[in-house]
């Protein structure tokens, strides 16, 4: 059976070389995090299910490096409605084989730093996802420097007109997604 975290989360600060497996949280309190990964490397997330975060179901920051989540389920966050944060120079991460489902933003928001500072490696590799239902919202979002390849997902959503932005000061490839059209937001 699976371990189950209510009305809490999970906070990876400063620890490395970590896997989180066959893990459920449900509903972390008013704005606390699902998963935290805080200046950490080496961590994988697998099949893990989140929902219902007060803020984001999964932020990765502040310097952390070669994180893996693949395979799990990112459902409707509760307060803002914040699906998944890369912020503060995070690099490698690797989000392959989830579904990010009905959160309103951050599926995933991708971004550098507040003073836009251009991306030194690659900070995203999203691959084989579906992210279904943000609503009036957005989906995948690459900003303030921030740096992706997003191939081969799956959006669905009644209105594809932000399922995936790359702001100017950032970049992304993009090949395979679907629909077809989004596959030229990051060219």
């Amino acid at each position: 059976g699976q371990i189950t975290l209510k009305g809490g989360g999970l906070e990876i600060e400063k620890r490395n070389n970590v896997i989180i497996k066959g893990l459920r949280i449900r509903g972390a309190k008013s704005g606390k995090d699902g998963i935290q990964i805080v200046g950490s490397h080496s961590v994988v997330i697998d099949h893990v299910s989140v929902h219902g975060s007060g803020d984001g179901n999964i932020d990765i920051t502040n310097d952390s490096h070669d994180i893996t989540v693949q395979w799990s389920i990112l459902a409707e966050p509760s307060g803002s409605g914040k699906n998944m944060l890369l912020s503060r120079r995070p690099l490698r991460v690797s989000l392959h084989h989830n579904l990010l489902i009905r959160a309103f933003q951050r599926n995933p928001k991708v971004k550098m730093d507040d003073a836009q500072t251009p991306a030194p490696d690659t900070q995203l590799d999203m691959r084989n996802n579906i992210v279904w239902d943000w609503g009036e919202g957005f989906g995948t979002l690459v900003t303030e420097g921030g740096s992706a390849n997003v191939v081969n997902n799956f959006y669905h959503n009644s209105d594809f007109s932000k399922a995936l932005r790359v702001s100017v000061t950032s970049r992304a490839y993009t090949s395979g997604n679907v629909p077809e059209e989004l596959n030229k937001a990051g060219k």
